[in-house]
């Protein structure tokens, strides 16, 4: 199941250790192995459950993504991206991933699942300033005090969309769209787009 499983020539059943990569989680691979038992042995396939936290859900997927079940975990992916999206912008959220998405680059992780989603939460809150749709710029700034990572990254995706216009006036000609460039974070867990169009309402949940 694992797409890394070709790689190891022998496999020693004597072994009792795992050497996880770095930012692999030793509780994520617990999750995995648990529920490949009960896949394996069970009367139905069911999909990894999710954990009760984004940091959970966030090492979960990292995990996965290192040992090779990355395509297990995507609809966990997928829910965290989704909320992401939503009309409500949750900070209790966007805390855990900016931490996760600062482990991730201390350790030179590629193509993390935190990272993919620090960048989608960018383009979330970078979309209403681009087009000048905030309501309520008081709390828009009030709520990017606690997230320095966040602001700062928002503040870059801004300037780029400025510049961008700059030398493609609106409208954008045909077949051109915003896009992250080189300094946003692009990979196969994100679905790139042009954003979401209303301002986000902002939660201390």
């Amino acid at each position: 199941m694992s797409t890394l499983s070709g790689k190891i020539d022998k496999f020693d059943m004597s072994k009792l250790e795992l050497y996880l990569p770095a930012g692999a989680s030793a509780g994520s691979v617990r999750v995995i192995v648990t529920w490949l038992r009960e896949v394996i042995m069970g009367p139905s396939f069911f999909p990894l459950p999710r954990c009760d936290s984004v940091i959970g859900d966030i090492e979960l997927c990292r995990t996965a993504g290192l040992i090779g079940f990355a395509g297990y975990v995507q609809h966990i992916f997928d829910h965290q991206r989704e909320r992401i999206n939503g009309k409500m912008v949750e900070c209790g959220q966007i805390s855990a991933i900016e931490t996760m998405a600062a482990v991730a680059e201390c350790l030179g992780l590629v193509n993390d699942p935190a990272e993919s989603l620090f960048y989608a939460a960018v383009r979330r809150f970078a979309y209403p300033l681009c087009f000048d749709m905030i309501a309520d710029q008081a709390g828009y700034d009030s709520f990017m005090k606690f997230h320095p990572k966040l602001r700062v990254a928002v503040r870059r995706y801004v300037q780029r969309h400025r510049r961008f216009l700059e030398t493609y006036p609106w409208p954008y000609p045909e077949g051109c769209y915003l896009r992250a460039g080189e300094d946003i974070f692009i990979n196969p867990w994100v679905a790139d787009g042009p954003g979401h169009q209303y301002d986000p309402v902002l939660t201390a949940a």
